[in-house]
């Protein structure tokens, strides 16, 4: 049995395979100083990436299999994307106008909200 497989059966993720190493990339012609005007990568073991890659597969499987995944479910899953998201989004409002409905949509732009300080944090 390798490393892998013992981990998944045990249900282990080793501590080591969860450490990364943080990148910050300057943006061109922006000032140094301004920490919001960096990019930033974390850069993870192979062996972590690859582990979280079968829990995934593994996860995925079974969750399309037992069919408890929302056919609206647009995200982390194979052969859809925002397109197609976006383009259900639209056939809804079509076929709600055409039969004479009022459509409203409220959408929010959720950029930056899980990285921005919280006062008192």
């Amino acid at each position: 049995m390798n490393c892998l497989t013992a981990c998944f059966r045990e249900g282990v993720f080793p501590a080591s395979w969860k450490i990364s190493h943080l990148i910050l990339f300057k943006k061109l012609g922006k000032p140094d100083l301004v920490p919001l005007l960096y990019r930033s990568i974390c850069l993870l073991s192979e062996a972590g990436k690859l582990f979280k890659k079968i829990i995934c597969n593994h996860l995925m499987q079974s969750l399309d299999e037992s069919g408890d995944i929302s056919e609206s479910q647009y995200g982390f899953r194979p052969h859809r994307s925002t397109v197609d998201a976006i383009w259900r989004l639209r056939m809804i409002v079509n076929n709600e106008v055409w039969d004479g409905r009022i459509v409203l949509a409220i959408l929010f732009d959720i950029a930056n909200a899980f990285n921005s300080p919280v006062a008192g944090h």
